[in-house]
């Protein structure tokens, strides 16, 4: 295939070659300073359909989470934006990830905190 129609690269005018990480930052092999790929604007339920789709490791078992996260993301995207639901939103996401298998045994900073923090 054609190096200008190859799907994450492009040709600058001077000639360097920069190409899109899956993580969405770009690699330049001129020595500039990478710059990060501005993801595509979604709704919330676009893009948690999207991290499902991408999600392979999501099973029944997690339908709960699932459901909760499809709920949430709909008021989001036909409601007023509010922050109680956004924040919810975001603690249900992380949930939801923390359950793949190679997350496991991962701990968040938020996790790290709160175990170390003194009291119970």
């Amino acid at each position: 295939a054609d190096i200008l129609t190859q799907r994450g690269s492009n040709i600058r005018a001077w000639g360097t070659m920069d190409s899109t990480t899956a993580e969405g930052a770009t690699m330049t092999t001129n020595g500039a300073t990478p710059r990060r790929r501005t993801p595509r604007k979604m709704t919330y339920s676009q893009s948690v359909e999207k991290y499902l789709r991408e999600s392979q490791w999501i099973t029944d078992a997690e339908a709960p989470a699932v459901t909760t996260l499809r709920s949430l993301a709909d008021a989001l995207d036909n409601g007023p934006l509010v922050p109680a639901l956004v924040a919810q939103f975001g603690m249900t996401f992380r949930a939801l990830q923390k359950r793949e298998p190679a997350a496991a045994g991962e701990k968040d900073e938020l996790d790290g905190l709160l175990d170390d923090a003194p009291g119970d």
